[in-house]
């Protein structure tokens, strides 16, 4: 060692060896770094973007169950306040701040604005709002909107999506550390592309008796009611009326306003009574 320390050529070619080494190192970092930058995703990452859609989409799942349970109820009392009309052809009345569908008006046949009742497909409608509200609010998936088909069954409610919802598949979040010697200088996390999607169809049973058949009935019964008035009073025929009752409009008095007792029960909240207007004048034939 003291003959190197001793020896000048000794010590330059020492150098020299260290300062190559130190070159061959730098270098074969650049490349190896460079190998690992030229794949699009590293080892495991498409696995677990994967899982990690699968795992987002059975939450899903379970949001648009619950929001389907709360849009259904809340379906039944918007359509009992819109006495089951969708597009309200027939018009409305204004009572005491509210908008009271009309079933018979004034200049047009009974049977006319009562098939205008059409209340499966007010409840359709007003389900697939109020869960296009509940998607909308929805982050780890994209849930179309106004995307169930409603099939109303005796002690349920089942919706089937006709587009598929999405979660994007993408690769977990790459931490890049950048250090000086052994000393970390800077991080940044690199959020990477999605490399795929991951589509499913959500679809959903609410046990409820929806008994929307009652529009059926009260149709029946407005009928029942305006032939009584061909022999009887207006006034005399609500009375006699079996499943609605009846008072004078206060803001139109050639209207009666009729309600009626909503059958279906809500564990959410109240449930309001179905309510409609009639034209059916006190002092004339009622027939619309």
């Amino acid at each position: 060692m003291r003959a190197l320390l001793r020896n000048r050529k000794g010590m330059d070619y020492a150098a020299m060896m260290v300062l190559v080494v130190a070159l061959c190192l730098i270098y074969l970092y650049i490349q190896l770094q460079n190998k690992v930058n030229a794949f699009p995703a590293r080892i495991g990452e498409s696995q677990v973007a994967v899982l990690n859609a699968y795992q987002k989409g059975e939450s899903a799942l379970a949001y648009v169950d619950q929001a389907a349970k709360y849009s259904a109820y809340k379906a039944l009392d918007a359509l009992a306040q819109r006495g089951g009309v969708k597009d309200n052809e027939c018009g409305v009345i204004d009572e005491q701040g509210k908008k009271i569908s009309v079933w018979a008006k004034q200049g047009r046949p009974v049977e006319d604005c009562l098939s205008k009742v059409r209340q499966y497909d007010a409840f359709n409608e007003i389900v697939n709002g109020h869960l296009t509200i509940y998607s909308s609010k929805y982050k780890d998936a994209s849930l179309p909107a106004n995307n169930y088909e409603i099939l109303v069954q005796k002690d349920s409610v089942t919706g089937t999506a006709v587009s598929p919802a999405r979660v994007y598949l993408n690769p977990p979040t790459q931490v890049q550390e950048w250090f000086i010697g052994p000393i970390k200088v800077a991080q940044a996390e690199l959020k990477k592309a999605a490399i795929g999607e991951y589509s499913f169809k959500p679809s959903f049973t609410v046990p409820l008796k929806a008994e929307l058949d009652v529009y059926d009935r009260l149709k029946a019964e407005v009928k029942v009611f305006y032939a009584c008035t061909n022999a009887q009073s207006v006034d005399d025929c609500a009375k006699a009326a079996a499943v609605f009752s009846a008072v004078r409009s206060s803001a139109n008095q050639d209207y009666l306003v009729c309600t009626a007792k909503n059958p279906a029960v809500n564990p959410y909240g109240a449930m309001g009574d179905i309510v409609f207007a009639l034209y059916a004048p006190a002092l004339q034939t009622a027939t619309a």
